[in-house]
Formats: structure tokens, C-alpha cells, sequence
């Protein structure tokens, strides 16, 4: 059994922006692990009925270099970005919900560049 803790803003066109994490166990986590996971992630968000859109890439986060991906899935005229980042066990979700303008526009990118791991 996982725990997941979610911050959720929606606007008032029905657009999301959320964040959560996810403690896990440590074997499910290690390196080897890790693309498994990101891709089950992934399939997850994108259902039966979406589909994966060309870009998605692996990151790394912060000076510490934290593992990361970053996927957008299309599903009809939604559209869900999302960043996954793992720092030691926990895994946070970084999710925009919205239209395509909602998803390239200054509030999506501006959540996105906004967040930050600290001690």
C-alpha cells in the first residue's frame, strides 16, 4: 500500500495544476528499477485512449541531479504534462491538466520552472 499526497489548483475553466509525491519502497526505486516504474507511470496517465506525443525525455533535477522524466499525453483536446522527479525514495508528480494553450501557456511553464526540492 502506497501513500500519495496531492496539491491540487484548478482554475476556473476547468484547466489542473498539481503536484503530489509517493514514498516508496527502496527496491522499487533503485536505478534499475527506476525506467520501469517511469514507464508504468506514464502508461497510467495515458490510459486506453491516449497517446504519447513526441518529446518525452529524461531529466535531471537540481544540483543534486535528481532522476527525472517529462512526458506530454493527448487525449482528444485534453492535454497532460508531466514531470515525474525521484530524490532518494519519494517520488513527486508535477502535472498540468488543460487544453494545448493551457499546457505551452505562461501558467503551466511558470509551475513547472517554480518548483523546487529543498532540504
Amino acid at each position: 500500500d502506497l501513500t500519495v499526497v496531492i496539491a491540487t489548483y484548478a482554475t476556473s475553466d476547468g484547466n489542473i495544476l498539481l503536484v503530489s509525491y509517493t514514498d516508496y519502497p527502496a527496491e522499487a526505486v533503485r536505478a534499475a528499477k527506476l525506467p520501469q516504474l517511469f514507464n508504468e507511470i506514464r502508461d497510467s496517465v495515458k490510459g486506453a485512449d491516449g497517446k504519447v506525443a513526441e518529446g518525452e525525455k529524461e531529466l535531471t533535477i537540481g544540483m543534486e541531479q535528481y532522476p527525472g522524466r517529462e512526458f506530454l499525453v493527448e487525449k482528444g483536446r485534453q492535454r497532460i504534462k508531466c514531470q515525474l522527479i525521484l530524490r532518494g525514495t519519494r517520488l513527486y508528480q508535477l502535472v498540468a491538466l488543460g487544453n494545448s494553450d493551457f499546457i505551452k501557456g505562461r501558467d503551466a511553464t511558470a509551475f513547472f520552472q517554480s518548483f523546487e526540492l529543498t532540504q
